[in-house]
């Protein structure tokens, strides 16, 4: 079980918030007027209201026009060439029909329940406090009393969690100063991968500091060490991987939209450029083979699988490399080239990450795997995001993780959010029923337990 949970709802609730916020002012702006028509030099005369009565003669002797039998554009309507208004009583014409994406109609499902969702997370927790006028102090102490039951709920309550002690370290957190620690001890009676009682302790220091450049980087380390059945957490971790790809498999077979009722069938919308299709490589590569796993019944058993998923990874990425020299190869024109090209220096820079992991294998006397570690030190996750230093134990009974890294990207956003996420900790502290029902909602989303 992860002691992050905190920090995670925080992070998701400002993270929806502000988006949030962003579009609902979007939302009340007004509309853009078209720009009027510049007005002839001759007045024009006054435009007659339409009538229903029949045409009578005019005192010239003309008649007068028929009426109008359907509306008039308003006032700065400016018609584009060949407009022709559509009298009542004609259907509208069929909107162009789309045809879907794959998963499109799920992604665009999980943006509408996001949207709901943050339109939640700002209502109870960005809002301020309309019976108290100024801004309510944090006290650390009071914030850790109502942390507890908040995640010992959210661990599954007093069936699974035998004692808690989770809190902000009053020595190592000053959020004037953008700093903090928290740490966490538990004894779990059961837990999601077994029945017997685990144990787990961890540490998160964060800290909003400032780099040689003059640029505000978040600098973040922690350390988690849980003790469990190594074996039972692998194969707990397979099941959530399989299940994970069986929910991906429904969503990608999504009915295609009906064609139309008449007219030819609309072409097919351009497949997405694929950024770096080894990841889909290396997917359908342990579809295949943890189809041929049913249980792990050893520490061995985890290092034989650890070893094979590192050398699928390197081998989808060689493949995609292969693909791309081809494709830049055969390129019809010298722009198409360059794309490919330039696609190609990406996967070669992502299989070069690769080997900033040092995996190693440590045995016993009788051959028996006894550790298993995993290390990596300067490694960049994605562009802004820092891997310094991480380094992963895995023993039988017990899985140990330390890390250090640095976040450079989108920092500079912090001041604008601290607010928000003051005012998270205060309702937390002050145990918000809201608030609480709003976290309890983004954390159980993020692990796939509601």
């Amino acid at each position: 079980m992860r002691f992050s949970n905190v920090v995670l709802a925080v992070a998701l609730a400002i993270g929806l918030a502000i988006p949030t916020a962003t579009f609902a002012a979007q939302e009340e702006l007004p509309a853009p007027q078209p720009t009027p028509a510049p007005a002839p030099k001759a007045a024009p005369a006054p435009a007659r209201k339409p009538s229903t009565k029949a045409p009578t003669a005019a005192p010239s002797g003309r008649i007068a026009p028929a009426p109008i039998p359907f509306p008039i554009p308003g006032p700065g309507f400016i018609p584009r060439p060949g407009f022709v208004p559509v009298p009542p009583g004609v259907p509208p014409l069929p909107p162009v029909p789309r045809r879907l994406a794959a998963g499109d109609a799920s992604r665009a499902d999980r943006r509408e329940r996001l949207r709901a969702l943050g339109n939640q997370v700002f209502t109870a927790l960005a809002a301020p406090d309309a019976e108290s006028g100024a801004a309510p102090l944090l006290d650390i102490s009071k914030l850790n009393a109502g942390l507890k039951p908040l995640v010992v709920e959210m661990l599954g309550g007093a069936d699974y969690v035998e004692s808690l002690r989770i809190g902000f370290d009053p020595q190592g957190t000053d959020f004037a100063a953008d700093r903090l620690r928290l740490t966490a001890d538990a004894v779990l009676r059961r837990t999601a991968w077994a029945d017997a009682p685990s144990r787990a302790n961890g540490t998160v220091n964060a800290q909003i500091t400032t780099s040689d450049t003059g640029k505000p980087v978040a600098v973040v380390d922690g350390q988690l060490r849980i003790e469990t059945s190594t074996v039972a957490l692998a194969n707990y971790a397979i099941a959530q991987y399989k299940a994970k790809r069986a929910r991906q498999a429904n969503e990608t077979s999504v009915a295609p939209a009906p064609a139309p009722a008449a007219g030819p069938a609309p072409a097919p919308l351009p497949a997405p450029k694929d950024k770096n299709g080894a990841d889909e490589i290396l997917a359908q590569m342990l579809d295949e083979k943890f189809a041929t796993i049913d249980r792990l019944e050893s520490l061995d058993d985890v290092a034989d699988l650890l070893t094979a998923v590192s050398g699928l990874r390197l081998t989808a990425v060689s493949q995609r490399i292969e693909q791309l020299r081809e494709q830049a190869r055969s390129a019809e024109d010298a722009e198409t080239r360059r794309n490919f090209e330039t696609q190609l220096a990406a996967v070669r820079a992502d299989r070069d990450k690769l080997f900033d992991i040092r995996p190693a294998i440590e045995r016993g006397p009788d051959g028996r795997a006894r550790l298993i570690s995993l290390g990596m030190v300067g490694s960049e996750l994605f562009p802004g995001a820092e891997m310094r230093e991480m380094e992963v134990r895995l023993l039988e009974n017990e899985v140990s993780i330390a890390a250090a890294g640095a976040l450079t990207r989108y920092v500079e956003l912090y001041p604008l959010v601290k607010p928000v996420l003051m005012n998270v900790l205060v309702r937390i502290q002050n145990s918000d029923p809201r608030a609480l029902d709003a976290l309890r909602t983004i954390i159980n989303g993020a692990l796939g337990t509601r």
